[in-house]
């Protein structure tokens, strides 16, 4: 009776996983990315030692014009050729 029982059990999982996986599933419509408006806005600039893009305002230059992510950059990018 138990070994009846308990094969029921397992039929019925698997009876209900195949039907849940037949089921389509829910449509989410694609959104394409729209940034912000400001964030267009930005002007950037790349390390002259890293190469990293970073926000002008929070980069740092040197007499030549050149843009440094940090001061550690800055004063090894004005040992370079």
């Amino acid at each position: 009776m138990f070994s009846l029982l308990f094969k029921g059990f397992i039929l019925w999982i698997i009876w209900h996983m195949l039907r849940s996986m037949m089921r389509p599933s829910p449509h989410i419509p694609h959104q394409p990315y729209q940034p912000d408006s400001h964030s267009q806005d930005i002007p950037m600039q790349r390390c002259h030692v890293c190469h990293t893009y970073l926000p002008e305002a929070k980069s740092l230059s040197d007499r030549q014009g050149r843009y440094y992510c940090c001061e550690l950059h800055r004063q090894a990018g004005t040992h370079q050729p």
